[in-house]
């Protein structure tokens, strides 16, 4: 029978998430207390240590759904971090429901060179908030930056992205 050793296999995780209610708020993490303390780089190279067979080579971060309000200093905070671990990219959250508004915003993240897009959770807002004149704006603002667009929905509101 042949042997079944495969070769240890690089990756690029593209969808991590990283917190500190120290420095910004999750609400969300009220809700689930068994992650409730910070989960920082240092927290994933532990657990990839268990993986002999595979080699983290790099990390797209995306944004954890911090305070809207806190979103350019998640970017700064994230854009720290990389500094001594292998974040490639960010994708940030922006206030895509505010349209032409959006730019100041999006003219900000520049600041921040690994962000690559914005991800703007709806799963918590009304059906037909994706259909909004000014959120259909504030992503097609996002071109003009060169970042890509992550919604993060349920499924039953996925019939509302079309004009997206």
């Amino acid at each position: 029978m042949p042997s079944l050793d495969y070769p240890s296999l690089d990756y690029i995780d593209s969808h991590i998430h990283f917190w500190d209610p120290k420095k910004l708020n999750y609400a969300w993490l009220k809700e689930v207390p068994a992650i409730a303390g910070a989960y920082l780089p240092q927290n994933l190279a532990d657990r990839l240590k268990e993986q002999a067979d595979f080699s983290l080579k790099g990390i797209v971060f995306v944004q954890a759904d911090c305070d809207h309000q806190q979103g350019l200093a998640e970017a700064a905070w994230v854009s720290e971090l990389a500094s001594h671990a292998p974040i490639q990219g960010i994708v940030a959250f922006a206030p895509l429901e505010k349209g032409k508004e959006v730019k100041p915003y999006l003219d900000a993240l520049k600041a921040y060179p690994l962000v690559k897009g914005v991800r703007r959770l709806i799963q918590s807002e009304p059906l037909g908030f994706s259909l909004q004149d000014s959120f259909i704006e504030g992503v097609q603002s996002l071109e003009a930056y060169g970042y890509s667009f992550d919604i993060c929905v349920y499924h039953h509101q996925l019939g509302m992205l079309s004009n997206c």
